[in-house]
């Protein structure tokens, strides 16, 4: 059952400049009538411009740590390439990393994004990717290795350091046969 409200009347009327009419209600509200008339541009030789369709405007939202209001929406998870799930991602990878440090690798690796790791060949620095530096024991030379996990394209960059850092403590030996050095001299060709 619907009801109709009778047409509140107008205490006061006033003609506006492009034809519409503002009439305020005996409640004090005010309300426009009418359709307006285009008006004339104000400089010579100009005239509106007009669109068929009004173009979507991006709207910005207030981001306060990576829970935003964007996160409500259940279609939004599921896009592929969310920001937010990167984020979230890179997040759980970063918890699980720091889990797996010493609370000495864990302040250093807080500190400069960087940690040491031992092994019976010598020192790991992680935290570059493709620039492992490597100081080998009982010298004083610095090698730079590139070791990369297979699909590192696609995961966090602390889910590499914790891929990598389970790798050399699991079976250093097998970290060092497919790394690349970077620092050795290239091989030499012969044009014969």
């Amino acid at each position: 059952m619907t009801t109709a409200t009778a047409p509140a009347t107008a205490v006061e009327t006033e003609i506006l400049p492009d034809g519409r009419e503002l009439r305020v209600l005996a409640d004090g509200s005010l309300v426009v009538v009418g359709t307006a008339r285009a008006r004339p541009h104000p400089v010579p030789g100009v005239d509106w411009i007009r669109r068929d369709h009004p173009r979507p405007r991006a709207r910005r939202t207030p981001r306060s740590g990576p829970f935003h209001a964007r996160a409500l929406d259940p279609t939004y998870l599921a896009r592929e390439g969310s920001s937010y799930r990167r984020r979230l991602a890179h997040d759980r990878a970063n918890s699980l990393l720091r889990s797996l440090l010493d609370p000495d690798q864990r302040a250093e690796y807080d500190r400069t994004g960087n940690f040491w790791v031992e092994v019976p060949q010598g020192r790991l620095r992680f935290g570059r990717l493709y620039s492992i530096r490597f100081e080998p024991r009982g010298t004083n030379a610095v090698r730079l290795l590139c070791v990369v996990p297979n699909g590192y394209e696609t995961l966090p960059v602390p889910d590499i350091w914790a891929n990598l850092l389970l790798a050399v403590r699991d079976d250093p030996a097998r970290f060092f046969a497919v790394a690349i050095d970077r620092t050795a001299p290239p091989p030499r060709r012969t044009l014969f």
